[in-house]
């Protein structure tokens, strides 16, 4: 049998803007000669998408990689009052845990590092006079490291793209008090986690049966069981449904067989019950709850067994398959 499994996910997007701190007054200042800041592209350095499962508990702290900040050209700020430092703005908002700010995505915050343990935000330590020009040597040529956090139950999966904006200033009040405007953004996937099953294929040797077994057109069932293991962590309700694998249109109990036997077909049945009818692979309206997961491990206890479909039974050699589905909710 083969495992087909079934998640909710929301995709989306995320805008996360970070703001500029506010620092010290700089009265009319200029950058590169204009009024406008300088835009600029951070470029992901080998950033791989960042996955996290519902599951995780909270506190889990997962590395998002580094962001080299390489301006292409020199950012010369000219004040012309006295302007006492840099400020390298902080992501907005206010922190949803310590050090760490919200991305827009239910239960997951994140964290900027410049270099070593320099967490925005952070001043640059510049002071100017009147009237000169300065260099922001500060942030030119650095990297920025992101962390994602857990921080409280994700109630949304799927993926979405984070958007970050780094703002290097002297304040929030108007673009010139905004020198440079970086930007990068990234890929985080939240996923529901899944049972594993303990065999992807299982196969359910029938041996020989001979017709003369046949009690009431069925021959004696074959019991099996499914077993689903870590199922730690993933919601209570948790569904199984099967569908004919070599018929996916198949909305009856009798599975179609392939080979040289002709008259019978294959039922499925929860063991002791009656024969389960088929359906679709998604939505299937005739799946079951099959227990709680607080254990860790789910056993479905099945049967199977050939049911005569005619008077005339042609004997030989038989396979039948049967795809199981399962939903999370």
């Amino acid at each position: 049998m083969k495992l087909f499994k079934v998640n909710k996910y929301l995709l989306g997007a995320v805008l996360l803007s970070v703001l500029a701190e506010r620092g010290a007054a700089a009265d009319n200042c200029t950058v590169n000669g204009g009024s406008s800041p300088v835009e600029y592209e951070l470029n992901r350095q080998d950033m791989s998408e960042v996955v996290f499962s519902s599951s995780m508990p909270n506190g889990t702290v997962l590395n998002g990689g580094w962001v080299g900040f390489n301006f292409a050209t020199q950012v010369v700020v000219n004040c012309q009052g006295a302007m006492e430092e840099v400020i390298i703005s902080r992501i907005g908002g206010d922190p949803v845990a310590p050090g760490y700010y919200s991305t827009g995505i239910p239960g997951i915050a994140m964290s900027l590092r410049l270099g070593g343990d320099q967490f925005l935000p952070r001043s640059a330590g510049s002071s100017v006079g009147g009237g000169r020009d300065e260099t922001l040597n500060s942030v030119r040529g650095k990297t920025y490291y992101v962390k994602f956090l857990k921080h409280d139950d994700i109630s949304a999966s799927g993926n979405v793209n984070v958007n970050v904006n780094v703002n290097v200033g002297m304040g929030v009040d108007g673009d010139n008090d905004r020198f440079v405007r970086a930007n990068f953004s990234m890929g985080v996937r939240v996923v529901d986690p899944t049972c594993v099953p303990s065999e992807v294929n299982k196969n359910i040797p029938m041996g020989e049966i001979s017709l003369g077994s046949f009690v009431d057109n069925r021959s004696a069932p074959m019991d099996f069981d499914i077993q689903l293991l870590e199922c730690t962590g993933v919601s209570n309700k948790v569904s199984i449904g099967l569908a004919d694998a070599n018929d996916h249109g198949n909305r009856s109990t009798q599975a179609t067989l392939v080979g040289a036997t002709e008259g019978v077909a294959l039922e499925v049945s929860r063991r002791g019950g009656s024969p389960i009818r088929f359906g679709p692979l998604v939505n299937n309206p005739n799946a079951w709850e099959v227990g709680n997961t607080d254990s860790g491990s789910i056993s479905v206890p099945l049967s199977a067994n050939l049911v005569k479909t005619q008077e005339y039974v042609t004997g030989g050699d038989f396979s039948g398959s049967v795809t199981y589905s399962l939903t999370y909710e």
